[in-house]
C-alpha cells in the first residue's frame, strides 16, 4: 500500500503496546508438534519461522501489514541464500521438479484461518499448510520481508533435503492438495 513497514498498522501498534506481541520457543522436534501447542494460543495471528534463519528489520511488520489485505489469509517472505561452495552452488539450481507454493522458511496467517489439526506424517508441512490456507483466502507474498538461510554445504545433507522435498510433492499429490506455482521474486 506503499507505507514504509517500519509505519505501517502493525510496527506503530508493537511501538504503542510494545507487550502485544509474544515470542514461544517450543521444545518440540517438528513443526507439525508446534502446530499442535501454538493452535490453542490466543492470539489473532500466528508467525512462524524456521530455526536455522535471519530476518530483516521490516519482516515480521510487514508480514503482518499484508494481512490487513483484503482476503488475504497468510503472507509469506522471501528467501534469500548464503553459501559459496560448490554444494551451496549445487543447492541454489532449482529442484528437477517444480516446487509449488510459498516457502516456508518465514510466514504469519490469521489463527482465524488455520486448520484445525496437521498430521504428523506430513513431510513437507509449509506446502501442506499454505494448500489448506489458499482453500481459505489469498496466501500472498511480501517482497519487503526477508529470511536468509545458509545453504547445505555437504553433500549428504543437500541430497537429503531433496530426496525429502521430492517425496513431499508426491505425498501432497496423494493427498490431493495442489501446490501453486511459487512467484519467480519469492525466491533466489
Amino acid at each position: 500500500n506503499g507505507i514504509a513497514p517500519g509505519n505501517g498498522p502493525a510496527a506503530n501498534a508493537m511501538r504503542a503496546e510494545p507487550g502485544r506481541a509474544s515470542v514461544r520457543l517450543l521444545d518440540v522436534a517438528s513443526k507439525p508438534a508446534a502446530w499442535t501447542a501454538l493452535r490453542e494460543e490466543p492470539a489473532d495471528i500466528h508467525v512462524f519461522a524456521d530455526a536455522d534463519i535471519s530476518v530483516n528489520k521490516w519482516a515480521i511488520p510487514a508480514l503482518v501489514d499484508g494481512l490487513n489485505e483484503t482476503g488475504v489469509v497468510a503472507t509469506a517472505a522471501k528467501q534469500e541464500h548464503l553459501g559459496e561452495g560448490t554444494v551451496e552452488r549445487v543447492a541454489r539450481i532449482p529442484h528437477r521438479l517444480s516446487w509449488g507454493g510459498l516457502l516456508g522458511t518465514l510466514y504469519a496467517a490469521k489463527t482465524t484461518a488455520l486448520p484445525e489439526a496437521m498430521p504428523d506424517g506430513v513431510l513437507l508441512d509449509d506446502a501442506w499448510l499454505f494448500a489448506n490456507l489458499t482453500e481459505e483466502g489469498t496466501v500472498a507474498p511480501m517482497p519487503l520481508a526477508v529470511a536468509t538461510v545458509q545453504l547445505p554445504s555437504r553433500w549428504r545433507d543437500l541430497w537429503r533435503q531433496r530426496v525429502r522435498a521430492e517425496a513431499g510433492k508426491q505425498q501432497m499429490q496423494a493427498l490431493d492438495l495442489k501446490l501453486a506455482e511459487p512467484p519467480a521474486e519469492m525466491s533466489s
